[in-house]
């Protein structure tokens, strides 16, 4: 198998960790979402309101961390060095904490985690991905440093 079909595959079974990761509390938060939906339409109370708004901020902070997640699997083959998959585990560990602690379910005095709390932590993860791939591209490669100290360097 090429490089480039190794690098591919690799590719592909990241990004199915990541999705798969970050399927089950997208798919819990949904049902929640729905669930509130459901109450709020027959009740139309405060706290209803509060579920709907809850599992709506769920959904789109999980589905950021998704998007957040799934450029840095994609990415990671490609570089050939291990510091860009730091920013990929700890996107995986921040969905297996929102799966430890499964906070997709009716707030009934205080919610269980702040909803936009994976969502802050993978745009941490962004950033620090970002600048990882940012210095790993302004680091000189193999063969500019066997020219730069050959013969002929300055």
């Amino acid at each position: 198998m090429g490089g480039m079909a190794r690098a591919t595959t690799i590719r592909f079974a990241l990004l199915a960790v990541v999705v798969a990761a970050w399927a089950v509390p997208l798919v819990r938060a949904f049902r929640l979402l729905n669930y509130a939906y459901g109450v709020a339409d027959d009740s139309s109370s405060i706290n209803a309101a509060n579920d709907v708004w809850f599992a709506e901020s769920l959904v789109l902070s999980y589905s950021f961390s998704l998007a957040v997640a799934a450029p840095l699997a994609w990415v990671f083959p490609s570089t050939r060095t291990w510091p860009p998959a730091l920013p990929l585990a700890a996107s995986l560990l921040i969905a297996g904490d929102v799966i430890r602690l499964q906070p997709e379910s009716v707030i009934v005095l205080f919610p269980t985690m702040d909803p936009f709390r994976p969502a802050r932590f993978s745009l941490v993860v962004a950033l620090v991905g970002v600048c990882i791939l940012w210095l790993h591209g302004r680091r000189p490669r193999h063969d500019e440093r066997v020219a730069a100290s050959g013969p002929n360097a300055a």
